[in-house]
């Protein structure tokens, strides 16, 4: 008998992979399809078919693009005849095709358009670098016209064509292009010619569409004594923004940039090859380093490709070959939510709210400024309209950031369900992944995506199932899911999956017509509720033996902390984050926010005892109090004490309060009296003040370790050197900030000239942002490394398909017993090591390099002094770190 045949990474090549044809249509989709899909539509040729599918942006081609890219032609051929100086994007944008040019611009604004404000000066970068990188394809085309355009040929009639010798043609093609045994030899554009030909073809778009326009941002906030202006943001009308969003017509304008690819993504060979098979996508390398200047990234990314890094290789090989499909139940039901335009499942509304009416005053002064404008005159307005349109901004901000933040989930929840739906058809795709500097590993894609939101993870489901028998555990597991995304996950297992057992009816209910029975729809992750509440009822159908695919996540307790109270064995955090065994989950938000019957006074207490005392601050401890129904919730301590480890300072705790409060108590729609304003600052800072004494009390240890990082890094930094460790998996973290320089720009838009400020980052090394960047990405690197371990364990025992979200691990409901005793071992692993102990031998090891080339020491002289420019390493407490193998709940 002949067995079928099994593609793999060591005995096949890509074009034997049953999918490579659609891998390779996909991939070269992404990275050309949308221009050459618009120059032809523009020059009327026959490839129309190759055009996005999307009914709006057909639209947009067919209204803006021809009559953009005549004016682009136009504006280069006016500025060369122009007796004045010539723009410096003039021969740039000349020898592009006006019609790509065109394209490359509106594809970008309308990318971005979700965001609540497109910063010119980002925005116009890059589109630059979009332009330069169209034009370096063509000039690839035009050095081997003949192979190029066989290939051409070969692929639009490939249907007709001998599979196999396209395959081998393709592979040919691909091969000389990577090979480089053409001479494609280029002259980089460079950073100020790629921001003014972007610069230019906005100002294009601006003034031949008129539905853009040039505003200061609106979110900017100016520093009290900071000579610091607004920066320019390009932002659509209201009348386009109604046009939009009428037209989108629920489907996104743009299709990502990277995709999800549908046989296994390539294998990393270095940092700079791998996650996609062809040249056609312009891929981010490996490790998305922290430079600006493609120098420091040539640099770091050669010293990358010197190191040896199995570990690693193997763990974001095994996230990138776990195979994913799409929850096509899941899929139904959120697109029937999307149409219905009620905010189903948290899903943001399509239509924006109102903005107040303008006043006869207002609207007649309108008219005056157009016309004055129109003339040529001085407009003024007069004082009584001044007040009118400071009132009514008033009342207008509030709805406008409202909008903004809208807009951007919108086109998020549109990309998310648009992406599901072109990848429904496939049995099983893959995500490419990459690592940042810090060594954590993210999915290359956007929306649709294992790291996504609560609608794109509950889209996702793994493509292959595991059996749920007694003996694995599974069934336990899928309940605990399930009441974990409901958001009873701050009980202990048992009562979770009694909490499950006993609302049967409801999840039979729900599985039966999740429209009609939409109890799922006010979970705390709806999405994922929904999806884990109709694989548990066909659990219940099926019974033992049912093949699940689901996959359960467990999350880390505050991770960060976790790590932190590692490090110097901090029992008394470390009991508040469940490095220590107990019978229910511990809640170190709670212990902030109410306190417990050990050591710990929280807020709740402190409060009441100052209430208590009559002193100048009661009517503020009342205030928190009468606001919290006299108990305290987690969740107004929560973020604040999460984001502590990853650099939080007063100042964001300051941040967070305030977002707590305005959600709670919303300030009125015309942001109140100076007097109330001042009041509720007052109440915010009184709060800051005793919840950061208490945060500093339960993570004492753990602001000491931050700071002693921090002490390490200025001894480095004040020797202008970067900083480099390795972490346990084997991964070398490279630390680097460079300074940033502004540069003032004049430039000319819609006919007035204004400045706009440039901000490059440079090769030299910023001690102020290297001290602010340490204590944050060393936990970063830990909790990588962390992963990396677990992962090494999953694959030693077969298992094949994992979800990660940093601190969140998950797999099928069959193996999460193996995954619960991997995760606890590779993070007891990490803290075996003496992290600051190695952390302060790889600084020493930069201090003597530095004293030996700088100073001319010897090399013993050298390491003596360096020790002694070091802070001294600090002591440990008692917590028993083995305790962690037993803790139930040290990630539940």
């Amino acid at each position: 008998m002949t067995l079928p045949f099994q593609w793999t990474f060591a005995t096949s090549t890509p074009e034997m992979h049953p999918m490579w044809q659609r891998e390779l249509d996909l991939e070269r989709d992404m990275m050309q399809s949308g221009a050459d899909a618009v120059r032809d539509a523009v020059i009327k040729s026959e490839r129309r078919d190759q055009m996005s599918r999307s009914p709006v942006i057909r639209g947009v081609m067919t209204d803006w693009l021809p009559e953009l890219g005549a004016y682009i032609k136009d504006w280069a051929r006016q500025a060369e005849l122009s007796k004045g100086p010539r723009p410096i994007a003039l021969p740039y944008i000349k020898e592009m095709d006006p019609h790509v040019a065109a394209l490359v611009t509106v594809k970008a604004i309308m990318d971005g358009i979700g965001r609540s404000n497109q910063k010119l000066v980002t925005l116009a970068l890059s589109i630059g670098r979009t332009c330069e990188h169209e034009q370096q394809i063509r000039h690839w085309e035009a050095k081997e016209p003949k192979l190029f355009y066989h290939y051409k040929d070969e692929m639009d009639r490939n249907r007709a064509t001998d599979v196999h010798r396209r395959r081998v043609n393709v592979n040919q093609f691909a091969k000389l292009c990577k090979d480089a045994t053409i001479d494609l030899s280029w002259n980089g554009w460079g950073r100020e010619v790629t921001f003014r030909v972007g610069v230019a073809l906005i100002d294009a778009l601006v003034t031949k569409t008129g539905w853009f326009e040039y505003l200061p941002d609106p979110e900017h906030v100016f520093k009290r004594g900071a000579a610091n202006s607004p920066q320019i943001v390009v932002a659509p009308t209201e009348d386009f923004r109604k046009w939009l969003g009428k037209a989108m017509d629920r489907y996104e304008l743009n299709s990502p940039h990277f995709r999800p690819t549908v046989m296994p993504p390539k294998h990393w060979d270095g940092i700079r090859d791998g996650g996609y098979w062809t040249p056609y996508v312009q891929a981010p390398r490996l490790i998305r380093f922290k430079a600006h200047q493609e120098t420091q990234k040539e640099y770091a990314a050669d010293e990358y490709d010197a190191i040896d890094m199995p570990v690693v290789y193997d763990a974001i090989h095994l996230l990138q070959e776990t195979a994913w499909k799409v929850n096509k139940r899941v899929l139904d039901v959120a697109i029937k939510a999307w149409a219905l335009d009620e905010g189903i499942g948290k899903l943001p509304p399509i239509e924006d709210k109102p903005l107040p009416d303008k006043t006869p005053d207002m609207l007649e002064d309108l008219a005056a400024a157009r016309e004055a404008k129109r003339m040529k005159r001085e407009h003024k307005r007069s004082p009584h309209v001044d007040a009118q349109v400071l009132d009514w901004k008033k009342k207008a901000s509030p709805i406008y950031r409202a909008n903004a933040k809208r807009f951007t989930r919108m086109r998020a929840a549109t990309v998310t369900i648009q992406t599901a739906q072109k990848y429904a058809e496939f049995n099983r795709f893959y995500f490419p992944h990459m690592l940042d500097f810090r060594g954590r590993m993210y999915p290359i894609p956007n929306y649709l995506q294992p790291q996504g939101n609560d609608l794109a993870r509950g889209l996702l489901t793994f493509a292959d199932s595991l059996p749920i028998t007694e003996e694995n555990g599974g069934a336990g597991w899928l309940a605990i899911q399930l009441a974990s995304m409901w958001g009873h996950d701050k009980v202990p297992y048992g009562e979770r999956i009694d909490w499950v057992e006993e609302n049967e009816v409801m999840f039979r209910l729900i599985a039966e017509d999740p429209m009609l029975h939409m109890e799922w729809a006010k979970a705390d992750k709806p999405w994922q509720a929904l999806a884990a509440c109709l694989e548990w009822v066909d659990f219940l159908n099926t019974g033992w033996g049912f093949m699940s695919s689901l996959p359960v996540m467990v999350d880390g307790t505050c991770n960060g902390i976790q790590h932190l109270s590692a490090i110097l064995r901090d029992e008394v955090a470390g009991r508040y984050v469940n490095l220590v065994p107990s019978d229910r989950p511990q809640d170190i938000y709670k212990v902030v926010a109410r306190g417990d019957d050990n050591a710990v006074e929280g807020l709740q207490r402190i409060l009441e005892t100052i209430e208590a005392g009559g002193g100048p601050d009661m009517h503020k401890a009342s205030f928190w109090l009468d606001l919290c129904k006299r108990d305290l919730p987690r969740s107004l301590t929560k973020r604040q004490v999460m984001v502590l480890p990853y650099g939080g300072s007063r100042d964001v705790f300051y941040k967070y309060t305030r977002a707590w409060l305005d959600e709670e108590d919303p300030v009125p729609a015309d942001g109140g009296s100076q007097a109330y304003r001042d009041r509720r600052n007052e109440m915010i800072t009184f709060m800051v003040k005793h919840m950061w004494a208490v945060v500093s009390k339960v993570v004492e240890k753990g602001l000491a370790v931050m700071t002693w990082l921090q002490k390490c890094a200025k001894v480095v930094a004040d020797s202008n050197q970067p900083i480099y460790w390795q972490v346990p998996s084997g991964y070398v973290v490279r630390h680097f900030y460079g300074q940033s320089l502004d540069k003032r720009v004049e430039l000319k838009l819609s006919g007035e000239r204004v400045q706009v400020t440039v901000r490059e980052t440079t090769a030299k090394l910023s001690a102020q942002d290297q001290l602010r960047g340490i204590a944050p990405n060393f936990i970063h690197s830990l909790d990588g490394a962390a992963l990396m371990l677990c992962l090494k364990r999953c694959r030693e025992a077969g298992i094949e398909d994992f979800a990660s979200v940093h601190d969140a691990y998950g797999t099928h409901a069959a193996n999460m017993n193996a995954l619960a005793t991997f995760l606890r071992e590779a993070f007891v692993e990490v803290h075996e090591h003496d992290v600051l102990g190695e952390f302060r031998a790889a600084c020493q090891r930069i201090l003597v390099d530095v004293l030996v080339a700088e100073k001319g020491m010897d090399p013993l002289t050298a390491a003596e002094k360096a020790d002694e420019m070091l802070p001294e390493p600090l002591e440990k407490g008692d917590l028993d770190l083995a305790g962690v193998l037993q803790s139930d709940y040290f990630f539940a």
